[in-house]
């Protein structure tokens, strides 16, 4: 294994980073197509870095810094969710925010997206949580949470389960609407939320599908790690595979998980007309915090 480039001597330092970043120059960007915002944020981060003086091999440790500062503001964020959906849980408070101060995970050695997921995914789930709390008045934080909703589908594309938490919290307020007879005064609110989520990933799937032919821009990089679409009927010879995973998931927390929020969602008093709604929060916030403390 090579030696850290920080620990070489200096007379050796310069030359070893120049080799390795000649050598990175030389390869394909694998990651040029790939959902952009988390990009965009580390890029505006670089330029800060280079303004404040930091140079060379340095400025991709001050990059690798920002995931320190995104995971601090997610457990901040975490934790103000948990206050807002379970106020009178004094417990659940302190102990989501804690969890995901300790638990172990390698999200800090390597600069990568994946850290501004957990963090767009907690605050996307806040604003929509107020936004059915707080009904007519709530039409601001409807609007940013659709916002989030299509900037986290913007860093990665295994966010798009957030549409769901979506559509289910402007179903329920459409409906309220139609029933209280507002349409015409409120209705605006629920579609500008639908289109502040739905418009940005629209527009950047077009673009892959006119610049590179696919609508994820994954073609290059599936191509350059040699990888293999299995045909449809290559999944029936996994079943093996998925047995074992069926089986993994009900004998794990994520059956606990899952469990856990349909009996929030039928018997908790506090859950009043938004159960089923409560319960895609209850189950994707604690599906985030256990990919923030696994996945990255």
């Amino acid at each position: 294994m090579d030696v850290p480039v920080p620990e070489l001597a200096p007379q050796v330092r310069e030359l070893q980073f120049e080799r390795r970043f000649n050598y990175w120059l030389t390869q394909p960007v694998t990651e040029a197509q790939s959902p952009p915002v988390y990009y965009a944020v580390a890029g505006v981060w670089y330029k800060l870095g280079a303004l404040l003086g930091i140079k060379d091999w340095a400025l991709a440790y001050w990059v690798r810094f920002l995931n320190a500062i995104l995971y601090g503001v997610f457990i901040w964020i975490a934790f103000l969710f948990v206050r807002e959906v379970y106020p009178q849980n004094t417990f659940s408070c302190v102990a989501v925010p804690g969890l995901l101060a300790v638990f172990p995970q390698d999200v800090f050695f390597g600069a990568n997206r994946d850290i501004l997921s957990p963090l767009l995914v907690t605050v996307a789930l806040l604003l929509l949580f107020r936004a059915i709390e707080k009904e007519k008045d709530g039409r601001l934080e409807l609007v940013a949470g659709g916002a989030v909703t299509g900037l986290a589908f913007l860093t990665d594309v295994s966010n798009f389960v957030l549409f769901g938490v979506l559509t289910a919290v402007l179903y329920v307020l459409a409906r309220k609407n139609i029933q209280h007879e507002k349409v015409r005064r409120d209705f605006w609110a629920i579609g500008v939320g639908a289109l502040a989520a739905a418009l940005p990933p629209v527009l950047w799937m077009a673009r892959n599908r006119a610049v590179t032919g696919d609508l994820t821009g994954s073609k290059a990089k599936i191509a350059y790690l040699a990888w293999t679409v299995k045909p449809w009927g290559g999944f029936l010879a996994a079943s093996d595979f998925y047995a074992a995973w069926c089986g993994i998931f009900f004998a794990g927390s994520n059956f606990e998980i899952l469990a856990g929020g349909v009996g929030v969602a039928r018997n908790s008093d506090a859950v009043g007309d938004h159960g089923w709604v409560l319960f895609d929060f209850d189950v994707l916030a604690d599906n985030c915090i256990c990919g923030a403390c696994g996945r990255t």
